[in-house]
């Protein structure tokens, strides 16, 4: 699948919009705000601890895609190792990423 989000490195900048302190999720390259998050205290607490879990979902994706693709595809190997109640946890997160749920 091509992805449909703005691919590449994002990260979590401090700046000033409508005179508040926020975090933002930024493309760097293009300068492009993929997300702002607010918060009535601007940049602390939730806010931050959400800005970054967003800076880090193109990645925390891509590498969960690769971790199923190496896993065998024989559903009664994934039954006895227990990880089937993981994988379908995994592949739900990534449909949801995807827009499929």
């Amino acid at each position: 699948m091509d992805s449909k989000y703005t691919e590449g490195e994002w990260e979590v900048t401090q700046p000033t919009i409508r005179g508040m302190r926020s975090a933002v999720v930024s493309h760097g390259e293009k300068d492009l705000i993929v997300c702002h998050v607010d918060d009535v205290d601007g940049f602390s607490g939730n806010s931050k601890a959400n800005a970054q879990l967003l800076a880090a979902a193109p990645e925390l994706y891509e590498a969960l895609k690769e971790v199923l693709a190496l896993l065998p595809q024989n559903q009664d190997a994934l039954i006895e190792w227990g990880l089937d109640s993981w994988i379908y946890s995994a592949r739900c997160a990534i449909s949801k990423a995807e827009g499929k749920e």
